[in-house]
Order: C-alpha cells, then structure tokens, then sequence
C-alpha cells in the first residue's frame, strides 16, 4: 500500500473531467484539501465561504451529466448535473492497474447514471458492496462518496490483496481479507435461523452493547462452539473493520 492515491487519482480520475474543468478559471495556490501547492480552483459558496481545490479533489465537486449521470430533472427536462457529493452510500473504485474507474451505487442514483459514462458502473451498495470489496483481491482505491468530500479525501489510501481500504467521513478503515473465507464459511454453515441470531450477537459485543459473560452470548456459543472458536480466530481486532465484516456477512447466501 505504498502507492500515491492522489496521483491515482489524477491519472485516471481527473481526465475524465478535462472538458468541465477546461471551462473553470485556475491558479497557482495551495490545495485546502491535500496541501499540495499546484494548479486550483477557487470559488466562493453561497455562504460566503472560499474553497481552494486542486484538481483531484475539485473534480468531487462538479457536475456533468455526460461523465456522472442526472441529479435533478429528468433526461428529457434535466435540471442539474450529479456530482460525486450528492451521492449517499456510493463507491468509487480506482484500480491500480490499466482497468477503468468504477461508481457502485443502487435505486434511483444507479437509473440517473449517464449512459455515456466513461466509468464501469455496477448497481451494488449498502452490506452487498462491502461483501464484493471484501472478496476483490484487486490494489485499488476504495473511496464511499458523500456530501463531505473534504472529510473521505483526506483518508486516502490504496488496498492490496491482503487489504481492503476504505476511504470513509469517519476516516481510514484498514480491513484485512485474512480468515474471511474461513468465517464466512463457518457463518454459512449455522442453520438458517441462527445466522441471524449469530449476526446480532456478534454486533452487540462489537459495539459494547453485550459482554461475552451475558447468558444469551454464553448459551448460543456452548451450542455453535466451532463458529463460536472461528470467529474468535479470524474476526478483526479493530472493532470498525469488524463492523465491515459483519455488514458483509448480511449479504451472504
């Protein structure tokens, strides 16, 4: 994980805005958002307050409807553009090697994408999402686009095969892909009315909302005690890439 995700970024990100970006004016200044000192953009919000951009971050900010899709409007009546921060619950991949960037997303954001979108796009997000990234061994740059762009794009970092890395508003989430088939499999395994079971109990000792000494835990681990020693061995320390797993585990079949 030792690559540059901003020059990602600009290499395979940032030209597909050329035309919009062509129209804006630019200056020599310092981006608020990455610190570097380059080419940016600066504009002023209806609030009155100034935004100093480069490019790999500006290009979250602007709309088109060739290259993302349809905000508002309809195609035979458009009113806006989409931009990457309106999106909720999005995902921008950027692989590392020569494959097109891709833009998941679901309902009405997935019917509004452009059909002339230069991105590879996939109609996948919430719990099913998290179980494909997972799954996808890929070097790539996960990003979970939102309104504030200026919180995800400081959180940038390229997985591997042995992680998963999200770029999230809550910061850098590092999640190993290390036991994961194991677990899943062990999960797969319980009955189908425990896996629900299983899931709650799970995200309550994560989130602290159980302790491991509670009857309800004790009792359905005596009865599944080889989930109950899998999940021990394999599931993440940290509790937000645990979350992750859980979350993917809800779109398991």
């Amino acid at each position: 994980m030792d690559l540059d995700p901003i020059s990602l970024l600009k290499s395979k990100v940032v030209p597909l805005f050329k035309n919009e970006l062509a129209e804006l004016d630019s200056e020599i200044g310092i981006c608020e958002v990455f610190g570097t000192k380059e080419q940016v953009y600066c504009w002023e919000d209806s609030y009155g307050v100034h935004y100093s951009y480069s490019d790999a971050a500006k290009v979250f900010t602007i709309g088109s409807y060739d290259v993302i899709g349809l905000n508002q409007g309809t195609w035979a009546a458009p009113k806006s553009a989409m931009r990457f921060m309106d999106y909720k619950g999005a995902f921008m991949i950027v692989p590392v090697d020569n494959a097109a960037p891709e833009l998941w997303c679901s309902g009405n954001y997935y019917k509004k994408l452009s059909p002339k979108t230069p991105f590879k796009t996939k109609e996948l997000a919430g719990n099913a999402a998290y179980l494909e990234l997972i799954e996808d061994r890929r070097s790539m740059l996960v990003i979970e686009v939102s309104i504030r762009k200026e919180l995800y794009l400081k959180n940038l970092m390229i997985g591997d095969e042995d992680h998963l890395v999200l770029a999230t508003l809550n910061g850098c989430v590092i999640v190993p892909r290390k036991g994961w088939s194991e677990f899943k499999s062990a999960y797969l395994s319980l009955p189908k009315p425990k896996r629900t079971e299983a899931l709650i109990l799970l995200r309550s000792l994560t989130s602290g909302s159980l302790q491991s000494a509670n009857p309800r835990v004790q009792k359905f681990f005596a009865e599944y005690k080889d989930f109950a020693s899998i999940s021990q061995k394999t599931l993440p320390s940290y509790p937000h890439a645990r979350m992750i797993w859980l979350a993917a585990l809800g779109a398991a079949v």
